[in-house]
């Protein structure tokens, strides 16, 4: 049975949550929000998710939703997507001018993330970041970007803090001399790897190429791999 049945007063509840979450009133925390919005105690998250969820029948007359939104998008371990949807969320229903503002930057920064992270191919703001990028634009073209290509070898050096990959483009008339071709890829300096592979399922679907602030990102769709360095080169095509 829902527990929506036995909540007489949605608002009041909801209200209830979003003080517990920090110990204090809703005025205490909205007249300081600067303070507040990193805080994160013990229970707070739990708290503030319950507070999100009643709040959705009564979002226009709860002061705090916005300020609840902009919390949740820095506190909650979502994705890039859902982080966007608390922050459009937190601007639709901000009337603090000043919280406004900060809302308005982190707003700006993931919609730039994902539009990044969601463009097919090579991203201009890659453009200048990787050494040997000329070898690649041949697979590139038309809209391509290696379909279909293969992961064909993979080796990380935990000591160096490098990963070297090929790519074997694997469809001829990708390339202009109607060849197959290796690509590697030499990443350094790296951040993370992810990767989520199946045996024999290590062709790529789309591919993804951008930097953002002081790190390139390479992700291969369908693979899954998606490797964040703040160097990459490409070597010798075969």
């Amino acid at each position: 049975m829902s527990t929506n049945k036995f909540i007489t007063d949605k608002k009041a509840f909801t209200t209830a949550l979003f003080e517990e979450a920090f110990g204090k009133t809703v005025n205490e925390v909205l007249s300081h929000w600067d303070r507040y919005i990193s805080l994160f105690l013990e229970g707070s998250l739990t708290n503030m998710l319950a507070a999100y969820k009643y709040a959705q029948q009564n979002k226009d007359e709860l002061d705090f939703y916005s300020f609840m939104c902009f919390w949740l998008a820095c506190h909650d371990r979502n994705t890039l997507t859902s982080k966007f949807e608390y922050y459009k969320e937190a601007l639709a229903y901000c009337k603090d001018p000043e919280l406004k503002k900060d809302i308005e930057i982190n707003y700006n920064l993931v919609k730039e993330r994902i539009e990044k992270g969601t463009y097919v191919g090579i991203h201009p703001s890659a453009a200048n970041r990787i050494e040997g990028i000329e070898k690649l634009k041949p697979f590139f073209n038309d809209g391509c970007c290696l379909h279909d290509a293969q992961l064909k070898n993979m080796v990380y050096d935990r000591d160096k803090n490098t990963l070297d990959i090929e790519i074997d483009t694997c469809i001829p008339e990708w390339a202009d001399d109607n060849k197959c071709h290796l690509i590697p890829f030499h990443f350094s300096d790296l951040l993370s790897v992810e990767a989520d592979m199946d045996y024999g399922n290590d062709y790529v679907h789309e591919s993804h190429i951008y930097a953002d602030e002081n790190y390139i990102y390479v992700e291969f769709d369908s693979v899954y791999l998606k490797i964040c360095s703040r160097h990459l080169s490409i070597g010798y095509v075969i």
